[in-house]
């Protein structure tokens, strides 16, 4: 994969990773055309990825083999090894997700350990990992709570409005009553 300059890339928070030195070996950045894999075969278990440009859609297959959407990835979220808990459920979980580019997309790889240190040394970048995991356990606790206390087309409603948040530049919030 090529080598580039990670300089401008922005981790996590939309600051520059100027710690970053392009000559770092253990970080990658690899380009990934629409319907292509994010992932290769010679990355690790605990690969860490990046989108630094583009949208990555994780799925997993169906027993019937149809494929099963998990969540979208756009340009400054991460997906892959995040599991911080090292609980053997989200391993497994990880494990079984195929990750796919939705549209040209640059995807920067590292180790969990590589992004470990650079989270350590990097305070600010730490609060924007929480801050996206808070965002994610919130998309999580509403997709959980329509289907637990709504009608189908009330959660359709809900989904839809879900997926416009997430997709929106702004942060207009719509409630429902």
């Amino acid at each position: 994969p090529p080598k580039d300059d990670l300089r401008g890339c922005c981790v996590v928070t939309g600051m520059l990773a100027e710690s970053w030195p392009p000559d770092d070996e253990q970080v990658l950045l690899r380009r990934v055309a629409p319907g292509g894999s994010a992932c290769a075969a010679g990355d690790t278990p605990d690969s860490i990825y990046y989108v630094r440009r583009g949208l990555v859609k994780v799925v997993r297959y169906s027993e019937s083999g149809g494929e099963v959407l998990i969540d979208y990835y756009p340009e400054g979220t991460l997906f892959g090894g995040l599991c911080f808990c090292q609980w053997p459920v989200c391993e497994e979980d990880i494990a079984r997700e195929v990750a796919f580019a939705v549209k040209d997309s640059e995807i920067i790889v590292m180790t969990f350990a590589r992004f470990i240190k650079y989270i350590s040394a990097q305070p600010e970048a730490l609060l924007g990992l929480l801050a996206d995991y808070c965002r994610r356990l919130a998309t999580a606790r509403n997709r959980i709570e329509s289907l637990v206390l709504y009608q189908a087309e009330e959660r359709l409603v809900r989904a839809l409005l879900l997926l416009a948040a997430q997709h929106s530049d702004t942060n207009d919030v719509v409630h429902l009553r």
